[in-house]
């Protein structure tokens, strides 16, 4: 039986996780780097990897559809890709320490491999895909849920900031047909302190106004209004018989 150094034992404890086949831990930790010139003899964690992403994916998936939003489905796409991309596994694993324990070449090492995004992220990645190997699915949400929990909450928060003037476009080119300009309804005030007034228009209709002390800054509360609007819109006509 391969022994088993005392990193990879007390990684567990950072992981939250008790694998049966710490094996499985092993090869998760293993880089390709490290297997180099033994004819693969010993197996690396691109395998995993490949499992833990597809794995990672739906349970974020999941988690952004239970979440109760109203983000439609660029929205949910644009959240999980916030999640599931090599920026965010680093900071995961930055958090837990898995660069102190993989298993990598010499010349990887030496190279700054122990702290590589690249490297790390998919490290992430197959501890996820053999936790799920491990333990099944439930095992993998629940380490996912624990992990990933201060990110998905920050990308559902941001995605509901999105730039309205944004969200607007998308829910007319969603929704309704026509062409949606911002047009200037008026200035006023000293040349170093103007206030504009824009107005978010569909068809030649007036969806919402919205004033700053730039045309940007009211574009922007033009088209918040106008979706507060059309939000209005749609519960009232929900609410008729």
């Amino acid at each position: 039986m391969r022994e088993f150094s005392e990193q990879v034992l007390r990684i567990e404890d950072r992981l939250g996780y008790r694998f049966d086949n710490r094996e499985l831990l092993v090869t998760a930790l293993t880089h390709s780097s490290y297997v180099r010139g033994d004819s693969n003899r010993t197996e690396f964690n691109e395998r995993l990897e490949f499992l833990g992403d597809a794995v990672l994916g739906f349970i974020i998936g999941e988690a952004i559809y239970r979440s109760k939003s109203e983000l439609d489905e660029g929205d949910m796409t644009r959240t999980r890709a916030a999640i599931v991309n090599a920026t965010a596994l680093h900071s995961v694993a930055v958090a837990l320490d898995i660069g102190s324990a993989m298993r990598m070449g010499t010349g990887e090492a030496r190279s700054g491999g122990r702290t590589k995004k690249s490297i790390l992220a998919d490290a992430v990645e197959a501890i996820i895909g053999a936790i799920y190997i491990d333990g099944g699915i439930e095992s993998a949400r629940e380490f996912i849920q624990k992990h990933f929990a201060q990110l998905i909450r920050d990308s559902l928060a941001s995605a509901h900031e999105r730039d309205p003037k944004t969200r607007l476009q998308e829910r007319i080119q969603r929704e309704h047909s026509g062409d949606l300009r911002y047009e200037l309804v008026s200035e006023s005030g000293p040349a170093h302190k103007r206030t504009y007034v824009m107005a978010a228009v569909l068809n030649g209709e007036v969806l919402g106004t919205g004033s700053g002390g730039s045309k940007q800054a009211a574009g922007l509360q033009a088209a918040e209004i106008a979706l507060q609007s059309l939000d209005a819109a749609d519960e009232e006509a929900g609410a008729r018989p």
